[in-house]
């Protein structure tokens, strides 16, 4: 996961093997740059993906929805690039068209519409699981497709020609934030015939096609992940040079480097940039640090009966001093559940839906308040969380705070499981148990890294809401109705439902942010979810690093990076090396 101080952002030149001649600007690919991480992300389906803050660098880079958000949280386009807007009133009709860019998916396929309503479907399917159904459930009929009372060939979305796409609701809604979704990363176009060559396909690097500026060109556990330019992205083949678009030419993603080694390069000028410090360096090294919008969480199975109680579990997360949580792991402390980046009403207000919540929970928590909760009950924990030192450094302080309130506490890590730990090459299949885990709810406690989906507060709360939430329906069983499900805690409150159903039809900006306000305190109250940290991205540069610019969700984007010099260098290596024979 990419943590500050943590997600070993570290990046590096690897040149050419010795060149027989020098390449210039117009015949070289590009350079290949080499992060180090460090944590490695093993699903690559957008839909599921981002309970690790890996996938929000990563996926961000080979895959483009209709818009992107640049670093100020200002919408820009991304695959769109123009839209339409009809609302007429007196005929009922309501709907935003959506005109592509021409461009190709990286096996040379040309981007169409069909692909962004194929995906949309997936989203909204009742069978099918996706926190990302809050952003779509303004969709005509996207409720009694949900519920089950129509079909998926319902759902107001269409491909109304190969590079139009057409989004209809109604009634009249805010067509703005409805566009603000669309630069969610969740809501990024999928090929329905990639996906269903294999069961497994968002976890083998052979079948995966991409529409962003890089593609996933080999995967090899435990060692490295490389990521290809897409020589198709926004590109005419026969007319455009292939950096026109996407400079660098390779970016390969490390995971067997110490992070001591990664130091000492930074410190020896070979490496452009470094965040992977080891904990021990992180309060002793300076580095540069942005904002992301994923903070580290608890999630309650309130299935259990330990958690069942929203006292015991309001108590649980009401003990942990989230201060000593955010320096360990190089954060902030998050005594809220939205973050930074997400907006009070809207971008053009200016204010922060954070800002106006203030602290909704105690950043150093309340150990009396917390004792007086349990009332002396107390009982057995086991956490689930993903296996590496930040994580591990995370729950070793939670074990101890909870055990000094009386409960026994003991670790799940899990790491990731190859389907055939004999062979690790780029056609094996990789595992993510911690993402199965957490979505069948196998699990008490689970520590996951929860990503803020858009700059508007709704969606990241409304997912605890039942019909909101996003969970699969058996639609095997022989009923004449179908039971929602609820969110993957298993909360569901009819208080917070009403909140949520409120803040849905509220149509004055102020009034719904005020309802949204109130959700989220009877959110944190009931704690099916506890916050714990909002993360940061932290690295250092050297000044041979161009064009590195970030978004409103704290990733580093290298489409446009390169490296001062690069083809000076080359050709001063290229003639060295001819000059020794």
């Amino acid at each position: 996961m990419k943590k500050a101080f943590a997600l070993l952002l570290c990046l590096v030149m690897i040149l050419c093997a010795v060149p027989s001649c020098a390449k210039t600007a117009d015949d070289d690919k590009g350079a290949t740059l080499n992060v180090y991480m460090a944590s490695e992300l093993f699903s690559f389906d957008p839909a599921t993906a981002y309970v690790d803050d890996a996938a929000t660098q990563i996926l961000g880079l080979i895959y483009e929805p209709l818009f992107t958000f640049d670093q100020n949280g200002k919408r820009v386009n991304g695959c769109c690039k123009s839209t339409r807007i009809v609302d007429d009133e007196d005929k009922g009709i309501h709907y935003i068209e959506f005109n592509l860019y021409d461009t190709c998916w990286s096996d040379g396929i040309a981007l169409q519409a069909s692909h962004f309503v194929y995906a949309f479907k997936r989203i909204m399917e009742p069978e099918s699981h996706s926190e990302a159904v809050p952003l779509l459930m303004e969709l005509k009929n996207a409720e009694e497709v949900r519920s089950g009372d129509a079909t998926i060939d319902d759902l107001g979305v269409y491909d109304v020609g190969t590079g139009t796409l057409r989004c209809e609701f109604d009634h009249k809604i805010d067509y703005e934030r409805f566009m603000d979704y669309m630069a969610s990363p969740l809501l990024v176009p999928l090929r329905e015939d990639a996906i269903r060559k294999v069961v497994n396909w968002s976890t083998n690097a052979t079948i995966v096609v991409t529409n962003g500026p890089f593609t996933l060109r080999s995967f090899d556990y435990g060692v490295q992940m490389t990521l290809e330019r897409n020589a198709y992205y926004r590109r005419d083949i026969e007319r455009d040079g292939v950096k026109k678009y996407v400079t660098p030419y390779r970016i390969v993603f490390h995971y067997d480097t110490a992070p001591e080694d990664a130091v000492n390069q930074l410190a020896e000028s070979t490496v452009l940039v470094d965040g992977k410090y080891p904990l021990t360096a992180r309060t002793t090294t300076e580095m540069k640090t942005i904002d992301t919008m994923t903070e580290m969480a608890l999630v309650f199975n309130t299935n259990k009966e330990t958690y069942a109680s929203a006292d015991v579990r309001y108590a649980l997360s009401l003990a942990l001093d989230r201060n000593k949580i955010a320096s360990t792991i190089g954060g902030t402390p998050a005594t809220g559940l939205i973050t930074k980046g997400v907006w009070e009403t809207n971008r053009s207000g200016k204010t922060m839906f954070a800002d106006v919540s203030g602290e909704v929970i105690p950043a150093a928590g309340d150990a009396s308040q917390a004792k007086s909760l349990l009332g002396g009950k107390s009982g057995s924990i086991t956490v689930t969380y993903k296996a590496n030192p930040e994580d591990e450094a995370v729950f070793q302080y939670v074990k101890g705070v909870w055990e000094g309130m009386g409960f026994s506490v003991k670790g799940d890590p899990i790491g990731f499981n190859s389907n055939n730990k004999d062979i690790v090459n780029d056609y094996d299949i990789y595992n993510d148990v911690f993402l199965d885990r957490y979505q069948s709810g196998s699990f008490d406690v689970i520590m996951i890294d929860y990503q803020m989906l858009t700059t508007d507060a709704f969606p990241n709360l409304a997912h605890f809401a039942l019909k909101f939430a996003g969970g699969a329906m058996d639609l095997s069983v022989t009923s004449d109705e179908f039971e929602l499900v609820p969110h993957i805690s298993g909360y569901n409150s009819e208080a917070y439902n009403k909140l949520i159903d409120d803040a849905f039809a509220e149509t004055d900006p102020a009034k719904r942010a005020e309802i949204l306000h109130n959700a989220e305190k009877t959110l944190l109250r009931d704690a099916p979810i506890a916050p714990l940290a909002v993360y940061k991205t932290g690295y250092n540069t050297s000044k041979e690093l161009t064009g590195l610019k970030t978004d409103a969700f704290g990733s580093l984007l290298f489409k446009e990076s390169s490296r001062k010099g690069y083809y000076e260098k080359e050709a001063a290596e290229a003639a060295a090396a001819e000059a020794q024979g």
